[in-house]
């Protein structure tokens, strides 16, 4: 942690829960969480290291990614499937498998992407979308909704997508850019999409 031109690190010495941190997020509250490649879940309160991990999806399981929605639902995606808290009571959700990113859009849709394709919650139905919606790559790694409200999403190994419609279509024509590994994707103040490959 870095604050007011300061380091401070944390370890399993702390009551860290795993030391190879694979994401972090902020909670309404402003308490800090992490969570740990191989299994660990972690909360920091008013200095103090808190271990979670009886609240992941299963034992073991690697969080990649903590989301808070925007009715303050808490989902944990992992390789071992999904887990969603409301006011700290687990409710069940039918997100089995690798999981890797939770995005909610502007019209209240939960987005989930999975090692198996894209999941879309509208109104409490799932609709799912696979290469027979153009995702040609179906190994989904990372979300985002622009400005202007469309989805993009970056796999792994296949590029970019972007939906047009109700169909996803591969965005650059560089065939290197149509095999990459996306691992993250930003929008800017002036409307340029980033994205970072591995």
């Amino acid at each position: 942690m870095y604050a007011g031109e300061r380091f401070s690190t944390y370890t399993n010495r702390d009551g860290l829960a795993g030391e190879v941190i694979i994401d972090i997020s902020q909670d309404p509250e402003g308490n800090m969480w992490f969570s740990a490649l191989g299994g660990g879940l972690t909360q920091l309160v008013e200095g103090k290291l808190r271990n979670r991990s009886e609240m992941l999806p299963k034992k073991n399981a690697s969080v990649w990614k903590i989301f808070w929605d925007k009715e303050q639902l808490l989902w944990l995606a992992s390789n071992k499937g999904m887990a969603k808290y409301k006011l700290g009571k687990k409710l069940n959700i039918p997100f089995p498998g690798v999981l890797y990113d939770v995005m909610e859009d502007s019209k209240g849709n939960i987005w989930v992407a999975s090692e198996n394709g894209l999941n879309k919650i509208e109104e409490g139905k799932v609709i799912s979308y696979n290469s027979d919606d153009g995702l040609l790559n179906e190994q989904i790694r990372c979300l985002l909704e622009d400005a202007e409200g469309n989805i993009w999403a970056g796999t792994y190994g296949g590029g970019l997508y972007k939906m047009e419609g109700n169909r996803f279509v591969q965005v650059g024509n560089d065939r290197s850019l149509k095999k990459a590994f996306i691992s993250g994707i930003v929008q800017d103040k002036k409307g340029s999409i980033w994205f970072s490959t591995i």
